[in-house]
């Protein structure tokens, strides 16, 4: 596990900046205080109970900046990401999240895409869109071993 901390801002830290790329398997990326995080065509593997990427603190912002085609495979969570405040997504590319829940579609915030809501009224992937970015997302594959993949597809606005 990599616990991620931003610069020090006075007697707070401050959010996070940091790339991954290529293949991970085993780790976690826990950031404190929200954070940028760029996927740069990553393939991803973590076999337990947590996410692939998580980031605390209500009051943050964690941002996910995709670019090329990205997998993250949580087989054991509902989720690959998830975060206590805001989660957005921004870039040019896809990520493709596989977990063992159907419903949740592999991203969480507790702010703008709860998983309680994402068959309601979160459904919409447009709430995860930065500004200047447009997120829609594939529905639903069932593997058929206990585990569902959902693809976003990100991408700057035509205007």
């Amino acid at each position: 596990e990599y616990n991620v901390y931003g610069p020090l801002n006075g007697e707070d830290w401050g959010p996070s900046e940091f790339t991954i790329r290529g293949t991970s398997r085993g780790y976690r990326f826990y950031a404190f205080n929200g954070a940028t995080i760029h996927l740069d065509n990553l393939d991803a593997i973590k076999n337990d109970e947590s996410d692939f990427i998580y980031s605390t603190n209500d009051q943050c912002e964690l941002i996910i900046d995709i670019n090329g085609a990205n997998n993250i495979t949580c087989k054991k969570e509902y989720q690959a990401i998830s975060s206590e405040g805001t989660l957005k997504l921004m870039g040019n590319g896809t990520l493709t999240v596989t977990a063992n829940n159907s419903e949740l579609y592999g991203l969480y915030s507790d702010t703008n895409y709860k998983s309680g809501n994402n068959s309601g009224n979160n459904s919409d992937p447009s709430v995860l869109a930065a500004p200047g970015y447009t997120v829609t997302r594939s529905d639903v594959t069932n593997n058929g071993n206990g585990t569902y993949s959902v693809t976003y597809t990100v991408a700057p606005n035509n205007n």
